[in-house]
């Protein structure tokens, strides 16, 4: 079966990625994308409370269309006020500041999923922030715990804690640096993935801004993806990234955000086609050079040059 789509929604909120065409969606734009996602069969949503009006607008279409069969995944905010030196009652405030907030925005009375935007705050002001949580779903209202990481480090943290159900993390054809240990830690955890067109970059390679960063040649790598893609009979590299990420047993769910009916539409076809098979992933592996880290990690790249 593969992988299935999740409806990442920063670009409800923000003008997210370094391919934005749009800008910031008007309300209407953004409940249209969520009308035509719920229409197609979408049924798990992702969002935070740092993605500016994202919960706001997810809210207003459950209230206004009365769906009760949404799966929402958000994330806590970042507690970007607090510092190291902040005590256990202030963080435990902020805490239940964020997660009240959500739960009014998502018009919900219980969050399915509520993930860690910051995975060291599990261990952080003394443990205050995973407490509060863990009261929260001792009650009932946060169903599943979990954390959004960046890299292995922040992996390697929050798996030593049996809370959390739930793991995101960036992942695609380029990307190698996390533990062959994934299948077997699947079976105790779900794990989403998100970049799976590393902001865009492998949705038009051959024409995407790629960044400048030592130890790799963009158009020669924009090559080799279509010559792998072809090779393996694909629809191009886009379908080739969706597959190969659907094709990796371990992985749960794929979130992929959208800007416009159009895009979700064309994502969505992609999501029907068959994953890779173990032997073609192999292929890739084989197919495709190591990459810099530093390009599977865009929060490092250097920002565009004006045209």
């Amino acid at each position: 079966m593969g992988a299935g789509f999740v409806l990442g929604t920063a670009q409800l909120g923000l003008a997210y990625g370094r391919t934005n065409a749009v800008g910031n969606l008007s309300d209407g734009a953004a409940l249209d994308l969520l009308e035509a996602a719920y229409e197609s069969g979408v049924r798990e949503i992702d969002t935070a409370r740092a993605y500016g009006l994202s919960e706001q607008r997810i809210g207003e279409f459950v209230r206004t269309h009365g769906v009760r069969d949404l799966r929402i995944l958000t994330k806590l905010s970042p507690l970007q006020d607090l510092t190291p030196e902040t005590g256990e009652a202030d963080a435990t405030s902020a805490v239940r500041q964020s997660l009240e907030t959500s739960l009014a925005n998502l018009h919900l009375d219980r969050l399915p999923v509520l993930m860690l935007h910051r995975p060291d705050h599990a261990d952080a002001f003394g443990g205050a922030v995973l407490s509060e949580l863990r009261r929260w779903r001792e009650k009932g209202t946060i169903e599943t715990l979990g954390a959004s990481v960046n890299v292995a480090k922040e992996l390697a943290q929050v798996m030593t804690h049996p809370d959390f159900g739930h793991i995101q993390l960036p992942y695609n054809l380029l990307d190698r640096r996390w533990p062959a240990t994934m299948d077997r830690d699947a079976a105790r955890r779900t794990f989403h993935v998100r970049s799976v067109f590393l902001q865009g970059l492998l949705a038009n390679p051959g024409t995407a801004a790629w960044p400048e960063l030592p130890g790799y040649e963009p158009m020669a790598l924009a090559r080799s993806l279509e010559t792998v893609a072809m090779r393996l009979k694909r629809q191009g590299v886009r379908d080739l990234a969706v597959a190969y990420v659907r094709g990796q047993a371990w992985i749960g769910g794929c979130v992929v955000g959208v800007e416009t009916p159009e895009q979700l539409a064309e994502n969505l076809r992609l999501f029907e086609q068959p994953p890779l098979t173990a032997g073609e992933i192999t292929l890739v592996r084989e197919a495709l050079p190591l990459m810099p880290s530093s390009l599977v990690e865009p929060w490092t790249w250097p920002p565009l040059k004006p045209a």
